[in-house]
C-alpha cells in the first residue's frame, strides 16, 4: 500500500471552491487555506506521523470490515464531558472558561473527541481482531477479576504507621531525637493493642478505621481498601487476610511500614472452569491495551509505504 502525503497535504486537481472564511478583521476574510499555511508554517511535520497513523488504521479498518458509528461516538461525548466537569473545581463553567483560555470553545472539544474516539474504536476493531487469548491471559484475567487463586475478599483496615506517628509525636514537641525507631515501634504496638480492646469491646470497625487509621486513602471509606487482591501492603497482611474469618477483626499485622488490624467483610471463591467462556468473551471484547495499540502502529507502519510530499520537505 502506497500513501503520498502529498496528495493529504495539496488540494485535488482540478475546479476549486472558494475558500472556506473561517473568521474576519475588519470585514477581511480569513480563509482556512491561509489558516492551514500558517500553521504548516509554525508546526511544519510535527503531527504529521499523528495524522499518517490515523489515515493507516481507518484505512485498515475499513479494509476489515469496520463501520464508523457515529451515534455511538456522539454518545459517548456525554460521559467524557461529564468526567471533565467533575475533576475540575469550578465545574462546567470551569471547564469552559479554560478552553476559553486556549481559544476554544465546547464546539471544538466535542470535534477533537470525535476525531481521537474514532481511532480509538478502530484500534479496538482491529486489536480485538487478532488478539490471542492464551492460557496465561485468561490465568491473569481470572484473578485479576476473581482474586487470586479464585478467592476474592473485600478487606477493610486500619494502619498505623511509622510516619504518620512521626509527625503527629513532632507537632505534639516531641524532641526528634527521641522519635527513633524503637520508640515508635513501642508507640505504634501500644496503640493497636488500645484499638483491638476498643473493637473487642464493640465499637464499630469503620468508625475506628474513619478516627483513627493514618491511611489517608482509605479511612473516609471506613477502611476498606478497594480492589484488594493480596498484594498490597505486603506479604503479612495477605496470609493474615487469607487465614482470617469473615466478619471477625484480626491483628496486629505487622507490615514493612507500619501495623495493620484488618477485618474480611466478606470472601468469595470461584473457579476458573465455572466461568471460563464469560472471561473469554469478555477478554475479546475489551478495548486495544497500550501495548496493543502500540504493535498496530508499527505493524501497519513497516507494511506501508510512506513518503513525504515536495511541500512536506520545504
Amino acid at each position: 500500500m502506497q500513501i503520498a502525503l502529498a496528495a493529504l497535504l495539496c488540494l485535488a486537481q482540478g475546479p476549486q471552491a472558494p475558500a472556506p472564511v473561517i473568521a474576519t478583521i475588519d470585514g477581511a476574510p480569513l480563509t482556512l487555506a491561509a489558516y492551514q499555511d500558517f500553521l504548516w508554517a509554525v508546526q511544519g511535520a510535527a503531527l504529521l506521523d499523528e495524522f499518517v497513523h490515523h489515515e493507516l488504521v481507518l484505512r485498515a479498518a475499513a479494509r476489515a470490515g469496520h463501520q464508523v458509528d457515529a451515534a455511538a461516538i456522539e454518545a459517548d461525548f456525554a460521559p467524557f464531558w461529564q468526567r471533565l466537569i467533575a475533576q475540575d473545581p469550578g465545574g462546567e463553567s470551569g471547564v469552559l472558561a479554560r478552553l476559553s483560555e486556549q481559544g476554544r470553545t465546547l464546539a471544538d472539544a466535542r470535534r477533537q473527541f470525535r476525531q481521537a474516539r474514532r481511532l480509538e474504536r478502530a484500534e479496538d476493531f482491529l486489536a480485538q481482531r487478532t488478539r490471542v487469548i492464551d492460557d496465561a491471559a485468561l490465568r491473569a484475567r481470572f484473578e485479576r477479576d476473581y482474586g487470586k487463586g479464585g478467592v476474592k475478599v473485600e478487606l477493610a483496615h486500619v494502619f498505623l504507621n511509622r510516619s504518620a506517628l512521626r509527625a503527629e509525636l513532632a507537632q505534639r514537641g516531641v524532641p526528634a531525637a527521641e522519635l527513633t525507631l524503637e520508640r515508635l515501634d513501642r508507640d505504634l504496638a501500644t496503640r493497636a493493642a488500645e484499638l483491638v480492646q476498643r473493637l473487642g469491646a464493640g465499637e464499630a470497625f469503620d468508625a475506628l478505621a474513619r478516627s483513627t487509621s493514618h491511611d489517608q486513602a482509605t479511612r473516609a471509606q471506613g477502611g476498606v481498601i478497594a480492589d484488594y487482591n493480596y498484594d498490597r501492603f505486603g506479604d503479612e497482611l495477605a496470609a493474615a487476610v487469607r487465614a482470617a474469618e469473615v466478619g471477625v477483626p484480626f491483628g496486629p499485622v505487622q507490615g514493612a511500614a507500619g501495623i495493620h488490624i484488618g477485618l474480611v467483610r466478606s470472601r468469595v471463591t470461584t473457579k476458573l472452569a465455572d466461568v471460563r467462556e464469560e472471561l473469554l468473551q469478555r477478554i475479546a471484547r475489551d478495548p486495544a491495551s497500550p501495548k496493543e495499540r502500540m504493535e498496530l502502529r508499527q505493524k501497519l507502519r513497516a507494511e506501508a509505504k510512506v513518503e513525504r510530499g515536495p511541500e512536506a520537505e520545504r
